[in-house]
């Protein structure tokens, strides 16, 4: 884990906020920081992993990488599907929500 090439900090300033959020320190220190990214870092991978691993079963069937792939890799982790389940609900709420808004502004619009 901390041979691992170095990498840019990608999600860091998010981190400080999150690890504070959860009782660390205001201000936690950089060490702490950077384990917690790659951490997450891994997790990001082994996730991709995952779903390219289900894409390549599919494959074969035409399918292609998509948030099934997602979906079904964390299957097994009941507190992960559902939150991915209420996001991506969300998320086609929204969609639906924009999509009607839009149809109303060029409706008044004429």
């Amino acid at each position: 884990c901390l041979d691992m090439p170095p990498r840019k900090s990608v999600f860091a300033k998010d981190l400080v906020g999150m690890m504070y959020g959860f009782g660390d320190a205001e201000t936690p220190y950089k060490e702490s920081v950077e384990i917690v990214e790659q951490l997450v870092h891994q997790y990001i991978e082994t996730l991709c992993r995952d779903a390219l691993a289900v894409h390549a079963l599919r494959e074969a069937r035409g399918a292609k990488l998509d948030t099934e792939c997602f979906i079904f890799a964390v299957r097994k982790e009941p507190a992960k599907f559902k939150r991915v389940k209420e996001l991506l609900e969300m998320r086609a709420r929204l969609k639906e929500v924009r999509r009607i808004d839009h149809g109303l502004d060029e409706a008044t619009d004429k």
